[in-house]
């Protein structure tokens, strides 16, 4: 599920199996069918604007679960910390003679939120630079507090995974939440 059309529409040309992407929103969903297992992408709570979004969130996931099913919700409980080394690589792409490049510039924690900063640059097959800086906010989530809301929703904590940090990604908790039966 995913709010943007052509993001879904790639997935569904790619996926493999029965698999298929949904166009909507995580808060309002209404799919004819349940699921023994729901994954968020990664940050997906933190991406919503606060508790009460993610509550609609959490209750929709809640009722698409089969009894004893399983969600899985992870998030970035903690700010990354500092670290020394020398900026990481761009991820870069071409496709079709465009070239896309994603650069880290920093990540911190301001007002509540984590703010991560990537310039973003697009190169036309005619060698056209385009550039911008792109700003995601996260907002500032424990698995507490996560376990609570869903709680709300009638889900129940199902114990935590720990995502350790690798040099390219920060680390995360995977929450898990079950639907009883």
């Amino acid at each position: 599920v995913d709010l943007d059309e052509e993001l879904v529409a790639a997935f569904n040309e790619r996926a493999p199996g029965g698999a298929r992407g949904v166009v909507g929103d995580a808060r309002e969903l209404s799919l004819a069918q349940s699921f023994g297992l729901v994954l968020a992408p990664m940050q997906l709570l933190q991406l919503l604007e606060g508790a009460d979004d993610r509550a609609l969130c959490l209750r929709r996931t809640a009722r698409h679960l089969r009894p004893g099913g399983l969600a899985a919700f992870a998030i970035v409980d903690s700010p990354p910390e500092a670290i020394e080394a020398p900026p990481p690589m761009p991820d870069g792409r071409e496709v079709d003679g465009w070239v896309y490049s994603s650069l880290p510039l920093d990540a911190a924690v301001r007002d509540g939120e984590i703010v991560v900063r990537r310039l973003r640059q697009t190169v036309s097959p005619a060698g056209e630079l385009t550039e911008e800086v792109d700003e995601v906010r996260l907002g500032l989530l424990s698995a507490e507090t996560v376990e609570r809301e869903a709680a709300a929703a009638g889900l129940r904590p199902a114990g935590r995974r720990e995502i350790r940090p690798t040099e390219d990604h920060v680390g995360s908790t995977v929450v898990l939440l079950e639907k009883g039966a």
